[in-house]
């Protein structure tokens, strides 16, 4: 099955461009790893990389909450300590979380 992917747009407002390209890459990255054992979304790329997908997912969902948590913690200080515990980041297979908070 093929995980459709929303193609953001080229001119927008600001919190929907924002939005339309997270969700871009979000789903980007979810088509890669969509069918993927634990052991695969491991596996390193090219030895003697330590990129995986698995990884890609740990630094991608890192990102976004430091990204979030300061951008919020200029708005809205007291928000910012909630981010992180609203952006838990799970794959189908992986009985852990990727993101522990």
């Amino acid at each position: 099955m093929e995980i459709p992917r929303p193609a953001p747009p080229r001119s927008a407002p600001e919190r929907e461009m924002l939005e339309a390209w997270l969700d871009f890459h979000r789903t980007t990255l979810e088509r890669k790893c969509h069918g993927l054992s634990p052991a695969q979304l491991r596996k390193r790329a090219v030895p003697p990389s330590a990129l995986s997908l698995l990884g890609l997912v740990r630094h991608m969902a890192d990102v976004e909450r430091n990204w979030f948590r300061r951008a919020l913690a200029v708005a809205y200080p007291r928000a910012a300590d909630n981010v992180s515990r609203s952006l838990p980041i799970r794959l189908k297979g992986v009985n852990q979380p990727i993101i522990r908070t």
